[in-house]
């Protein structure tokens, strides 16, 4: 009698470890969406202040107005996790006629002339929370190396109006 009392001990015992066992769900790996999906980049890379953006922007534009050519140019990257980008835009004006490239201090609108640049301007743009904040050089200098075919290598020294040093690089095809 106590081993069929055992026998079923253990017979119940074992049924209830096989049924249970089964509960157990599989965990499914966590969806954490990119957030880099959708955002359009380019192939080029710009340096602002030390830091590597990959460019989502290029853009110049070129008119002539009062025997003056004026350069607009627009670029802007975006940080490795897609959180934060930076703007810079600016626009040069030469002679009509004259060709773009060399040195060309940053000035102020009402100090603009000819062989300067202007309206200079740094964007910063939080994604996360939408903020953005917008910075203006008050001294400094623009290169710019025209390398033909609107190929071009800027360069851009100078000093924030709120003290901070501003540096960009970038070599592209605009």
């Amino acid at each position: 009698m106590k081993q069929i009392f055992y026998f079923l001990c253990v017979a119940i015992l074992a049924s209830l470890v096989i049924s249970c066992g089964g509960d157990e769900e599989e965990e499914e790996p966590m969806n954490i969406p990119d957030p880099c999906e959708g955002i359009s980049m380019l192939e080029g890379m710009v340096d602002i202040n030390g830091e590597m953006l990959n460019l989502t922007e290029v853009n110049l534009t070129v008119f002539t107005d009062m025997g003056s050519n004026f350069y607009d140019y627009l670029v802007s990257g975006i940080d490795n996790g897609c959180s934060s980008t930076q703007s810079i835009s600016f626009t040069i004006e030469v002679f009509d006629g004259a060709r773009l490239g060399g040195d060309y201090p940053i000035v102020d609108e009402f100090a603009a002339n000819r062989n300067t640049a202007q309206q200079v301007k740094l964007t910063l743009t939080q994604i996360s929370d939408a903020s953005e904040a917008i910075s203006e050089p008050v001294s400094g200098n623009v290169t710019i190396v025209n390398n033909g075919n609107r190929s071009y290598d800027i360069n851009i020294n100078a000093l924030l109006d709120n003290g901070s040093p501003l540096t960009m690089s970038v070599s592209e095809q605009f």
